[in-house]
């Protein structure tokens, strides 16, 4: 749980800041930024040398959630280019919408990294079901081998979502700024 702290600590920053910050250079930026600030995140992952230390998933960490956390102006996009008599079902959308998204990037970034965590694995008796099998397996068998190689296997596939997290969130990122128009006013509902 304290390891987790990082994300939490990022995400509260950028709540915090994310009104000033759309004062001084706008929603589009601020959340297309956000977005980027996630996919450097997920980057970290990707060039953090081996072996994996927390220090460089507490940095990758911070900036996930410094996106996440800025992503609260999204929010208010939203709600604010909703007429009043539709912010229910605007909410509503949204937050199914998030709940999706959510869904689906980690069906989609766990997949991947199964595939790679398996292909480097190999069989070996379910060991490629997961890291904790593989120790299990390894343990119970003697095969120090085994472990080394689903640790090894486990990291790489860590660091492979990295890239393509990285780059789902930075192309993400550039669609919002392009679509979302330069004066969009999150204090005035519409």
């Amino acid at each position: 749980g304290i390891r987790l702290l990082p994300f939490a600590g990022g995400a509260l920053i950028t709540s915090l800041l994310a009104q000033r910050a759309v004062d001084a250079v706008g929603a589009r930026f601020v959340v297309s930024g956000g977005l980027w600030l996630a996919a450097a995140g997920f980057v970290l992952f990707f060039v953090a040398p081996e072996p994996l230390t927390y220090s460089w998933v507490a940095a990758a960490m911070l900036l996930l959630g410094a996106g996440a956390g800025s992503l609260a102006i999204a929010s208010a996009m939203i709600m604010s280019g909703s007429p009043q008599r539709q912010a229910g079902n605007a909410a509503a959308i949204e937050e199914t919408a998030y709940d999706i998204g959510n869904v689906l990037g980690v069906a989609l970034l766990g997949t991947i990294a199964a595939a790679i965590f398996a292909d480097r694995v190999g069989e070996a008796g379910g060991a490629d079901q997961s890291l904790a099998a593989a120790v299990e397996i390894g343990e119970s068998t003697g095969d120090m081998e085994l472990i080394t190689r689903a640790t090894t296997a486990f990291t790489d596939a860590l660091a492979q979502v990295g890239l393509v997290g990285a780059i789902l969130l930075a192309a993400a990122g550039g669609l919002v700024f392009a679509l979302t128009p330069r004066n969009v006013d999150i204090d005035v509902q519409h």
